[in-house]
């Protein structure tokens, strides 16, 4: 099975591809489920961070230190996400695939319940 990671940094945020595999569609052709991808975003900055995740209104913060990983059902064809850098300490992700059972994780545990959970204004 191979494995891209491909790294994004600015500003001391960090974001990481996971497991974008092309032999993961010829094992969704015979049968044994969709292929997904995971999206890791890395705060290694002072302050927190804002991840927002469209199309939905969702809003995450990441405190310095914290990790965050979206995980879905990649496309069958181009890019898996797009992300938007609109300052030092926001992002705006759009996921792109079967993006309806998305699973958001903090640090590794699911985190649905951070959305719109901020202690910085």
């Amino acid at each position: 099975m191979k494995q891209l990671e491909l790294a994004v940094a600015a500003d001391g945020v960090s974001a990481v591809l996971h497991r974008v595999m092309n032999a993961s569609w010829n094992g969704y052709r015979k049968g044994r489920g969709m292929p997904t991808t995971k999206q890791t975003f890395a705060n290694r900055t002072e302050g927190p961070i804002y991840v927002s995740v469209e199309p939905w209104p969702e809003c995450f913060e990441l405190e310095p230190g914290e990790k965050m990983t979206l995980s879905w059902n990649m496309p069958t064809d181009g890019d898996a996400m797009l992300v938007e850098f609109i300052n030092s300490r926001e992002l705006v992700v759009w996921p792109n695939g079967e993006i309806d059972d998305i699973q958001y994780l903090m640090n590794g545990e699911p985190a649905p319940d951070r959305s719109w959970t901020l202690k910085h204004r």
